[in-house]
């Protein structure tokens, strides 16, 4: 430069210019900002779009620290250095966030490509480490402040700046070469994915594929422009000036086209989802019906952000599935699912007894500030007092404070036996069983108590245990203990002293009402909301597709989802009928999500309509995984009967008369194995052809749906429905009307024995011939309190069922006494009374799990009991499931909306 006075004033005009520019594109982008990332979820890329799009914080610290703005002279010396640490570490952070997109979204499009993962990672993690040198330097100034750092801290050497000036034209070379891999992969994938799907340019924009190639292509033409004069700048500049001329405008303008970048794909995802993203984990390209196997960790995440491989997702479209089906790579794919599917078959979403570690040296690794309260229970007792109750070997909900006086002897190791907690229903009570009123009463003021002492409670129940007592002779002593109030508080939110406080009161409340007889305990839960062609008609037991073709005919508990909020499932609970049309009933959590304004919603003609589809992303890919798994399975039991085939026939050769009357059940057993899977490769492919865009899943849309609202007069049961017009061409040529189908997950045999388990109880339980199981009045709600079975043991009780989408046919205990639950969201708690299902012992598993909302639940008398809300218990699934009575449902909300609604009619 000419002076070194219009050297600096060209640094400052350059630093201004790239300042300007990042604020007007930030003025321009800003509508969409608040629209597409601060008001939708917070995920990975939100991270990752503040530090690209607010690298500009860096740049206004800069001209703050070139101009003496940020520290006087006097301690200059002394804090100048750290103002620039941190301005590097944003430059830093900027850096690594436009690495980690571009890095995740190549990986993602070349179908996870570890080859491609570790070059891309190399270049990235090189140019962050020589970014992470520039911090400790005094950016841009070395020539103003050395002597100051020279003189006071010794920051720099000869060595040192010849290292840091080196890393500098590395850094330069090294962006280049990872920018335009990146976009040139990217560049090359999506034009093969355009080849492969036979798409044109016209018809692919505005898709997901689109955004990324013009966004792609954007990139490289601006920033290759300035990331090869850096380079160039860097050999031939005559200064370390203009060696470093365009530094201040290359990575902003990175970091200003990254941005833009993550916004166009938010706005894509936006305009798909009609607003609403699904939770973490879920798969964002949801045009792609493949099931996806993810590892954990960072890189899933990112593929979860940005997609698959484009051109495996076009070839699929392509697939002749009639074809496919009959191939070797096909079997193999079910090999995969059927090992898959075996190794999580014993998941049920609780922790197994044997990986807690109760016993470990380290007491806080396993406890909470809880257990040293002056009443809190000990360790072992708070872990292992419910065990049992989830399952064999699965740890109870954690207990926090129990009034009852059996003595709980704790296991001297992890080795020894644990006594097996069950949980009964109640039916009886020498006070509240003759009083109609005065469980509700002493449950509302039991709830009161609570919030008056700030316990966070998540329901109140009431309740019975059972347990053995170890005897000499080996066989136990069964104990049934006390009626008892449940609560249920949020997981570290209460200690010993606080229950043992609360308590007290409640003691006092019974005590007015001359009740000495119940104990109260305490345990940590949660409330959880559990969130085309034509039906098939239902199949008998003989039928090759009996195992997987539920989900797609017409009876009862059809898995659904909205059509723009596919991540969230639930189960179509019953049909009515007004006149010639036909309706669907489920809860109104399943379809509106908690985003969405909860005020009453009716289908308006002039506007878009709320379409419901049958299976959402991941019903949908489970029924596929389903239906390979099992082909699988066949497989495998194929090649066994081929063996067995082939030395019977040996034998029966050599004149044994009964190898050749084993000959025969063999060779039908390998006939029949042999044509169910044919059968299932034709039903999979008719799905893949028929069932995976999700617009031919489509079987009505939303007509009305009331706000979700609890503790409704008079009762306080919870007011969550929504009602769906059903396409009925889509239904009708094979519809039955309400009734379910049993499943086979339980054999017939089997569910009547749960169902009646005493030979001294006659058995009003009727099996179907064909498993559909008509249901043909409503229970009455005074009618829940009274049992009309008893299980094993003599204890009266009454038997219910449900069939759900996640746990299928169930059995449980329908309590005799209903219970209060409150679940906590973003706008506070929300309360309801519920009718209560505890599981049907401690072998049965629960009685629902996540995805089991909107179904009925049944008697064994042909009885609609009600419709599934909830549950209260770890994560998705539940210790109690919670359900609102039909009588209400029907009477008190569906009739007074649809007054010449239907509910039990003939075909």
């Amino acid at each position: 430069m000419a002076s070194k006075a219009a050297t600096h004033y060209l640094q400052y005009d350059i630093q201004w210019s790239s300042l300007a520019l990042l604020y007007y594109d930030y003025a321009l982008t800003f509508p969409m900002e608040v629209k597409y990332i601060w008001r939708d979820k917070f995920r990975l890329s939100t991270i990752l779009y503040v530090f690209c799009r607010y690298a500009l914080v860096a740049n206004v610290l800069y001209l703050l620290a070139i101009s003496d703005k940020l520290t006087d002279e006097y301690v200059r010396c002394f804090s100048c250095n750290s103002w620039y640490k941190f301005l590097g570490a944003l430059s830093v952070l900027g850096r690594a966030a436009v690495i980690i997109t571009f890095t995740g979204r190549v990986y993602a499009v070349w179908s996870q490509n570890q080859y491609i993962l570790a070059y891309l990672s190399i270049l990235g993690l090189a140019c962050i480490a020589l970014d992470i040198t520039h911090v400790p330097r005094v950016l841009e100034h070395p020539d103003r402040y050395a002597s100051i750092a020279l003189r006071y801290v010794g920051l720099f050497t000869n060595l040192t700046f010849y290292f840091c000036t080196t890393a500098n034209h590395l850094l330069s070379i090294l962006m280049a070469a990872f920018e335009f891999s990146a976009v040139v992969l990217t560049a090359v994938r999506c034009v093969q994915s355009f080849r492969a799907g036979s798409a044109t340019w016209g018809s692919e924009r505005g898709g997901l594929l689109y955004v990324i190639f013009e966004q792609g292509v954007l990139y490289f033409c601006i920033m290759s422009a300035f990331t090869i004069a850096t380079v160039v700048l860097i050999y031939r500049g005559s200064s370390g000036f203009w060696q470093r001329l365009l530094n201040a405008l290359t990575l902003p303008l990175s970091g200003l086209l990254t941005a833009r970048f993550l916004l166009h794909v938010r706005r894509w995802d936006f305009e798909r989802t009609g607003g609403i993203r699904a939770t973490a984990g879920s798969n964002f390209d949801s045009q792609d019906n493949s099931v996806v196997f993810r590892v954990a960790g960072l890189i899933s995440t990112i593929v979860d952000e940005f997609g698959s491989d484009p051109v495996a997702r076009a070839t699929t479209k392509t697939i002749d599935w009639n074809v496919h089906v009959l191939t070797e790579a096909f079997d193999r794919e079910c090999n995969v699912q059927y090992k898959r599917l075996s190794s999580n078959s014993s998941s049920d979403g609780s922790a197994s007894y044997d990986s807690l570690n109760l016993w470990g040296s380290d007491d806080a690794s396993s406890t909470t500030s809880v257990d040293s309260s002056a009443h809190g229970v000990p360790k072992l007792e708070a872990y292992l007092y419910f065990y049992g109750l989830r399952g064999n070997r699965k740890p109870g909900p954690k207990l926090i404070w129990r009034s009852s006086t059996d003595v709980f002897t704790p296991p001297s190791g992890p080795s020894q036996d644990v006594r097996a907690m069950q949980l009964l229903t109640v039916h009886e009570h020498v006070k509240l069983g003759k009083e109609k009123d005065l469980w509700p009463k002493i449950r509302k003021e039991t709830v009161h108590l609570l919030d008056v002492k700030e316990i966070k409670l998540t329901s109140v129940d009431l309740v019975r245990f059972r347990w053995e007592e170890p005897t000499k002779d080996g066989l136990g002593n069964p104990v049934t203990s006390a009626v008892t109030i449940w609560i249920g508080v949020l997981p570290d939110s209460t200690n010993g002293d606080a229950a043992f406080d609360a308590a007290q009161d409640i003691f006092e409340l019974l005590k007015e009402h001359s009740i000495d007889d119940i104990d109260i305990a305490f345990r940590e839960s949660e409330v959880q909301s559990f969130a085309g062609p034509v039906l098939y008609a239902p199949v008998n037991d003989v039928h090759p597709l009996k195992d997987v073709i539920d989900w797609v005919t017409t009876p009862l508990s059809l898995p659904i989802a909205g059509s723009k909020t596919r991540h969230m499932q639930g189960t179509l609970g019953f049909y009515f009928k007004i006149g010639d049309d036909l309706y669907g009933v489920t809860a109104r959590h399943v379809l509106f999500p908690d985003t969405e304004a909860n005020v009453v919603y009716r289908y308006d003609t002039s506007a878009p309509k709320k379409n419901v589809i049958l299976m959402g992303n991941r019903g949908f890919d489970d029924l596929l995984a389903s239906i390979q798994a099992l082909i699988g399975t066949l497989n495998n039991t194929v090649i066994v009967l081929e063996k067995s085939v082939k030395t019977y026939t040996a034998r029966a050769q050599a004149g044994s008369a009964q190898a050749a009357a084993d000959l025969v059940v063999y060779q039908q057993r390998l006939d029949n194995t042999n044509n169910t899977i044919v059968e299932l490769k034709t039903f999979f492919a008719t799905l893949k052809r028929e069932w995976s865009d999700f617009n031919n899943r489509v079987i009505g849309h939303v007509v009305w749906s009331p706000p979700i609202t609890g503790l409704n007069a008079p009762d306080g049961y919870t007011q969550d429905v929504c009602v769906i017009k059903l396409d009925k061409e889509k239904f009708l040529p094979n519809f039955r009307g309400n009734v379910i189908d049993l499943g086979t997950e339980i054999e017939s045999g089997k569910l009547m024995a749960l169902l009646y388990p005493r030979v001294d109880v006659p058995s009003e339980f009727d099996y179907p011939e064909d498993r559909l199981y008509q249901l043909r009045v409503i229970l009455a709600a005074a009618n829940i309190k009274e049992p009309n079975s008893h299980d094993i043991k003599g204890d009266p009780t009454r038997f219910v069922m449900k069939r759900g989408l996640t746990t299928r046919t169930t059995v449980g205990r329908l309590n005799g006494f209903e219970s209060h639950k409150r679940r906590y969201g973003l706008l506070g708690a929300f309360d309801s009374v519920e009718a209560a299902v505890h599981p049907y012992d401690n072998d049965s598993g629960p009685f629902s799990r996540g995805g089991d909302s909107g179904a009925a639940i049944f008697g064994a008398n042909n009885d609609f009991v009600a419709q599934l809300t909830g549950g209260a218990g770890p994560t998705d699934s539940s210790d109690i499931t919670y359900g609102t009575p039909m009588e209400w449902l029907w009477d008190a909300v569906i009739k007074t909306e649809f007054p010449k609604a239907v509910l039990f009619f003939d075909n």
